[in-house]
């Protein structure tokens, strides 16, 4: 983000108003990348956006801790108290089982970061789509660690 219009300095208080500007900011995919968009304690979203390339299609177990860290340096330079997380993938709305371990793998490192998670969406060939919790947290923690061993 260059510069900040009145639109990027509404806070982001409603799933509607997050996915809105998911679609003005990422829109439909084009690549494989994983996004970071970070807010302030009044849900105002920060004039930062990360893209994180050239991840692997899975993650692997010490991921967590690595992208916690990444998280927890990015929120502590730009005084962040929120993240909403973008996974996008050209490809279809519907979820793949990377989608969901990269969805887990995410939300364990905010958690682990201290971070509160606004969110994680898909971005995909045709739009964008929330990746709700149901949708990813299995066996009521989803704790990938406990997954991977």
């Amino acid at each position: 983000m260059t510069s900040r219009s009145p639109q990027d300095l509404a806070p982001l208080t409603s799933e509607t108003l997050i996915e809105e500007r998911v679609l003005s900011l990422i829109g439909r995919a084009s690549h494989r990348q994983i996004w970071f968009l970070f807010v302030d304690r009044d849900s105002v979203q920060l004039p930062l956006l990360v893209p994180l390339d050239n991840h692997p299609l899975t993650p692997a177990k010490d991921d967590i801790p690595r992208v916690a860290g990444f998280l927890t340096q990015v929120a502590d330079m730009a005084e962040a108290a929120g993240v909403v997380i973008v996974l996008e993938r050209y490809g279809g709305a519907r979820l793949t089982p990377s989608d969901l371990t990269w969805a887990r793998l995410v939300h364990q490192a905010a958690a682990v970061a201290s971070l509160g998670l606004r969110g994680i969406l898909l971005s995909h060939a045709t739009g964008v789509r929330w990746v709700a919790p149901d949708d990813y947290l299995v066996g009521g923690g989803g704790d990938l660690r406990e997954e991977w061993r």
